[in-house]
């Protein structure tokens, strides 16, 4: 019976302890605002959203890695221009007099010494190697760059396509109140015997469906979400508050000027002329590949079981190659496929930048018209809606043709919605293929 009262006992202490935990992981919440308990709101603007990108990206990590290493290839090679030092150790058996028809026994003793090689000349080969390692450090930096622009391209869009979704849904949500305001007034007219009981079924058809609207509107508000959230390495969980983004007409400027822009400023176009760069340096490192080398080696120390005896030796030694099976003029031909293949590719990629530049550019150009088209047919569009709204009071027309009107309305509104996004999204990726920062 003792351990039936001891849990009679502890169980008001366990549900005390059970309240204070929950209100500790209250009180401890993040710092980001709270709508519930469970809720967490992170509110969020165009730049703070980039700058959690390109923090938390993998695909930016990756390149920074890279770029990392092409850092310490850069020292690899150039350890090979500085002297070694190396210490040794051991125990040597010796035959002095081998050869010279002595007594044939072995000696053996303690060895230590420390050597010191060097090389003095290797016809520029080593140079050539940290040239190259230089080269290729500066096309992983732009390599980097690269990846941040895809990075900001990413976050931009979805941004965007979350604000697009949102200002959709609040089109809809005010259809949903127009609708509910028609059905009124034609309940009301019904009562009064003003109107048919048709005018009510479709007004009611109306709000069921403006209602279906707004509901798919909000579905694709969470599914804009999940790839933001995606895109910043955010948790489902989290709800995101953004900031709007102003909406600035820029003055697009003349196509030729973005070109020359884009060649200069693209850091892909630069990475490949660097890749160039090193091609060409490889191929001249392995023509000099029978080129003759020059090493000096100097070691000192003591040997035999008491340490007594001192040695030292130096010497310099010339190698040339004389026959290696071709392995210099094969190196030498790989090396120069290698810079075709790098030029070809930096021209089919200098095509696809300057294409990709008048694309843009095209897109920003209609996007504007686009824009003024749309304000002009959202404006006709709410005239003939107050235009309907007035006769169907008035009796001189149907609910059908506020339906319609109404309709319309959304339309023109949902249009220009999808217009202004297009105007960012064009602007924003115009200045992405210029390379602008």
């Amino acid at each position: 019976m003792r351990p039936r009262i001891r849990s009679r006992c502890l169980a008001p202490l366990t549900g005390l302890l059970g309240a204070l935990l929950a209100v500790a992981a209250i009180t401890a919440a993040p710092a980001w605002s709270q709508e519930t308990s469970t809720t967490v709101i992170v509110p969020l603007t165009l730049e703070s959203a980039v700058a959690l990108a390109l923090r938390e990206s993998p695909l930016l990590a990756s390149a920074r890695a890279d770029t990392a290493r092409a850092q310490a290839e850069i020292r690899i090679q150039r350890a090979s221009l500085q002297p070694s030092v190396a210490g040794e150790t051991g125990i040597q058996y010796r035959e002095p007099q081998f050869g010279t028809g002595g007594s044939g026994r072995f000696r053996q003793g303690f060895l230590v010494r420390g050597t010191v090689s060097y090389t003095l000349h290797d016809g520029g080969r080593t140079r050539l190697a940290v040239k190259a390692a230089r080269l290729g450090a500066s096309e992983s930096e732009l390599l980097e760059a690269v990846a941040r622009d895809r990075v900001v391209a990413q976050v931009t869009v979805r941004y965007l396509g979350v604000l697009r979704a949102i200002r959709q849904a609040e089109i809809h949500a005010s259809l949903v109140k127009a609708a509910r305001e028609h059905l009124r007034t034609a309940q009301g007219l019904l009562d009064q015997k003003m109107a048919p009981e048709t005018d009510v079924v479709r007004a009611d058809a109306a709000l069921r469906q403006a209602l279906a609207e707004a509901q798919l509107a909000g579905a694709a508000i969470k599914t804009a979400e999940v790839g933001l959230k995606e895109a910043l390495a955010l948790g489902q969980a989290l709800r995101l508050r953004l900031q709007p983004v102003p909406s600035a007409r820029v003055k697009v400027g003349d196509l030729a000027d973005y070109l020359h822009q884009a060649e200069q400023r693209r850091p892909e176009l630069r990475a490949a002329a660097a890749n160039i760069a090193r091609k060409k340096t490889l191929l001249a490192r392995a023509k000099r590949g029978k080129r003759p080398t020059v090493a000096g080696e100097g070691n000192v120390g003591r040997q035999g079981f008491g340490l007594r005896q001192t040695v030292a030796f130096v010497s310099v030694i010339a190698r040339w190659p004389v026959l290696d099976g071709g392995l210099a003029r094969a190196r030498v031909e790989a090396a120069r496929a290698e810079l075709a293949k790098s030029r070809a590719g930096r021209q089919e990629l200098r095509n696809q930048v300057l294409a990709s530049v008048s694309y843009a550019y095209l897109d920003a150009v209609q996007a504007q018209v686009q824009i003024t088209i749309r304000q002009s047919a959202l404006t006709v569009a709410r005239q003939s809606l107050r235009y309907a709204e007035a006769r169907y009071e008035n009796q001189l027309a149907p609910i059908l043709e506020i339906v319609d009107a109404q309709a319309e309305v959304a339309t023109a509104d949902t249009a220009l919605a999808d217009a202004e996004f297009a105007v960012r999204l064009a602007w924003a990726s115009l200045q992405r293929t210029v390379g602008s920062p």
